[in-house]
């Protein structure tokens, strides 16, 4: 799943927001000329977000992770008096090994736990990052679906009236009109169903950058593309280890491994045979993520080649269709093509176009997963 909407197309006007939701001048550009090529004379400008500044509007506020601050914060506060104890006890010299020995453990627990945390969190404004593409790019591809339709319906309605005309003079029939009065009728029901659709993706947005439901905003972003890497295994083996999950087991099987070697009690106590079953379990939790996360990061890689290709393919209908209307522009000129085999030469134009945009947009968001793979990987 790759691509990067270079056009999040947003319609209707903006309403009124509330002083609270206005970012400062410094936060909005001017549109790109690229915004422009797909759009329909109905777009109006909504508010330009840029992309970096929309993540830290989406994540800023994240329950999970405001959550996880207080706690973490609690931890804190907990390890740090537990250090002051400890190191109390040691200058008092009037307690045992053991005892500070289970202090050091406790500090050790909370460390892991504080750690955990923040992996937690990491996770957490990934995936609300993610989120956000995903509704980005349905919201582009949306308005893609929805200017192709209305250029087909364009000429759907330009052929129902020539078939009226022909119906007039006694050479088709009425079911044949008919037929065609139907076509047209299902185009602009498509079409209603595509623009609220494109309503409701449009207020998910506005929900995942914490804006108000009554405005539309457009995050501003470069599409840029990566290269797939040359040597797959190579890109897993560097990749998987920095996976936020993978990284979430490997701390909670160094603090099992810690726990059975600085706090080992005798070798075949109940307490021993516990320590090295959390420890085992640990390892297995942790090579599992791992092997998911693998899984994961060839089945995105495969995707991603196939999107690429699919784009070679795109691109070789896109010129087909280019030669096909520099031949029917010669027909015409010959008296052998009518204007409307022009549109609709055009029209083939237009959706090879739409299709290359569309798989270009589905690439950048899966380029995404390929980053982060614990994302499918769970």
């Amino acid at each position: 799943m790759f691509k990067r909407l270079v056009f999040i197309l947003l319609t209707c006007t903006l309403l009124v927001v509330p002083a609270w939701a206005q970012d400062t001048q410094d936060e909005y550009e001017e549109y790109p000329d690229e915004y422009y090529e797909y759009q329909s004379d109905e777009v109006q400008s909504p508010h330009r977000i840029p992309y970096l500044v929309a993540v830290r509007g989406a994540t800023r506020n994240v329950a999970s992770v405001t959550a996880f601050d207080n706690m973490i914060t609690d931890l804190q506060e907990m390890r740090t008096s537990l250090q002051n104890m400890r190191e109390h006890m040691r200058r008092s010299g009037t307690h045992s090994r053991d005892e500070i020995l289970r202090i050091d453990r406790q500090i050790g627990d909370i460390s892991a736990n504080i750690n955990t945390m923040r992996v937690s969190q990491e996770m957490s404004r990934i995936a609300t990052e993610f989120s956000m593409r995903n509704t980005m790019t349905t919201i582009a591809n949306t308005h893609l679906d929805i200017q192709l339709l209305e250029a087909t319906l364009e000429q759907d309605q330009t052929n129902l009236h020539i078939a009226q005309l022909r119906f007039d003079a006694g050479l088709i029939s009425e079911s044949d009109l008919r037929a065609i009065e139907l076509n047209v009728q299902q185009r602009e029901s498509g079409l209603a169903t595509l623009q609220v659709s494109l309503a409701t993706e449009q207020q998910n947005l506005n929900r995942i950058l914490q804006r108000p439901l009554t405005g539309y905003y457009y995050v501003y972003h470069n599409r840029e593309l990566i290269d797939l890497p040359a040597n797959i295994d190579d890109h897993i083996r560097n990749t998987v280890r920095q996976q936020p999950n993978v990284r979430q087991r490997d701390i909670s099987r160094g603090r099992a491994r810690a726990v059975l070697n600085s706090y080992g009690a005798p070798f075949g106590s109940p307490e021993r045979q516990e320590q090295e079953r959390n420890y085992n379990q640990a390892t297995r939790e942790y090579n599992e993520a791992r092997r998911n996360v693998e899984t994961a990061l060839r089945n995105q890689y495969n995707s991603l080649t196939m999107l690429l290709q699919q784009n070679e393919s795109l691109a070789i209908d896109l010129q087909r269709a280019k030669e096909r209307i520099e031949t029917i522009e010669l027909n015409y000129q010959a008296g052998l093509a009518t204007p409307f085999d022009i549109e609709a030469a055009g029209l083939g134009i237009l959706s090879a176009e739409i299709a290359i945009e569309r798989n270009l947009n589905t690439f950048w968001n899966a380029q995404f997963m390929f980053e982060y793979p614990f994302l499918l990987g769970n």
